[in-house]
């Protein structure tokens, strides 16, 4: 990992500049920690911090952290459900947490299980009526990113002895675009909804295949980061207590109070990214924060900050906190100010 760091400073602030990037041969945790030959601040209770600006390259941003058993789809046919769980396949770099980066590397793992429903009906009772092979999800791009599913004559709502498609409730949240038949959620045979697939006068077949569009680009529904979450132990900031399910913390701090409940811990930055799915890059362009508002300052409860460090986390909607990791050739930067306190009152904007 490169560092270089840069220290300005005037009267009334200190700004710290700090860029990181990585020069392995693989993902490594967004996490420094530097002792320096002499202090950043001397005077850090006479200061508050604030992280001004941080630049991310979005495409080392996750979508969603992917559970185990928990996405299945299903074909049914003659009446009994072939059903299968997605299972989780490593995406094009390894962090650790089974983290899904790529569209299509997803469609794939889901793909693969209507495959291997479709094998077992064919082992069953062999290939049903106008079926050669199982439905397959692509992704398309046309003005926006769509997922459309693509099955045969025999997938058909008006086929006789047909086959019908079949997500559970937890998939079916990445693809509330498709037209479908909802039957209950937690079924155990998994068939929460059911994909229509419907021949609008042949409008829709392409070949021997009919598409089943998407109402609206679904790829909102994927992104369940919530929050980019900079923590340091170092810096002398306060610590905060952060709701959590999961102890993914327990490296940077064990300060879990008896009952169990929040961690506290030293954040001097929580920012919600805002992901725009409708445009051609999307988020995975640079995602860079500048404050524009009053700053969210830290408080400092040491004079001299003698060390950097730093760990980046990141949020999910279910309170979850997990490590950043960046891939190689990839690159964080970051300016953080350090304000004397009387200066502190009625600032906006950043440097």
């Amino acid at each position: 990992m490169k560092r270089t760091r840069e220290v300005n400073v005037e009267k009334e602030a200190i700004y710290l500049n700090l860029n990181y990037t990585n020069n392995s041969d693989k993902s490594v945790q967004l996490q420094v920690n530097e002792t320096l030959s002499g202090p950043i601040v001397s005077d850090g209770r006479e200061r508050l911090g604030a992280v001004v600006s941080f630049v991310l390259n979005g495409q080392d941003i996750p979508f969603f952290v992917f559970k185990d058993a928990t996405y299945w789809v299903s074909l049914k046919y003659l009446g009994i459900v072939y059903s299968q769980a997605v299972v989780y396949q490593p995406d094009y770099r390894f962090d650790g947490v089974n983290t899904v980066y790529s569209y299509q590397s997803m469609l794939n793992m889901i793909n693969t299980a209507y495959g291997l429903c479709y094998r077992a009906i064919v082992l069953a009772v062999g290939n049903p009526p106008s079926t050669t092979q199982a439905p397959f999800l692509v992704l398309e791009s046309e003005g926006n990113y769509t997922t459309p599913l693509y099955a045969e004559a025999g997938y058909l709502d008006t086929a006789v002895n047909g086959v019908t498609i079949f997500m559970n409730s937890a998939l079916y949240a990445f693809f509330q675009c498709f037209w479908s038949k909802f039957n209950g959620q937690g079924l155990p045979d998994h068939t929460d909804y059911q994909i229509v697939v419907h021949s609008f006068n042949g409008l829709n077949l392409s070949g021997s295949l009919y598409r089943v569009m998407n109402e609206f680009s679904p790829l909102s529904y994927w992104y369940d980061i919530t929050q980019i979450v900079i923590m340091s132990n170092g810096m002398g900031a306060n610590p905060e207590y952060v709701p959590t399910t999961n102890i993914s913390l327990t490296q940077l701090t064990s300060s879990y109070n008896a009952g169990g409940g929040p961690a506290s811990v030293p954040i001097i930055k929580m920012f919600a990214p805002y992901f725009n799915c409708l445009e051609p890059c999307g988020p995975r362009g640079n995602l860079f924060f500048a404050q524009q508002g009053p700053y969210q300052f830290f408080s400092i409860n040491q004079d001299k900050i003698n060390s950097v460090d730093m760990d980046v986390y990141f949020r999910t909607h279910d309170g979850s906190l997990y490590p950043f990791f960046i891939p190689p050739a990839s690159s964080f930067s970051m300016k953080i100010m350090f304000l004397l306190k009387e200066y502190a009152g009625g600032q906006i904007g950043g440097k």
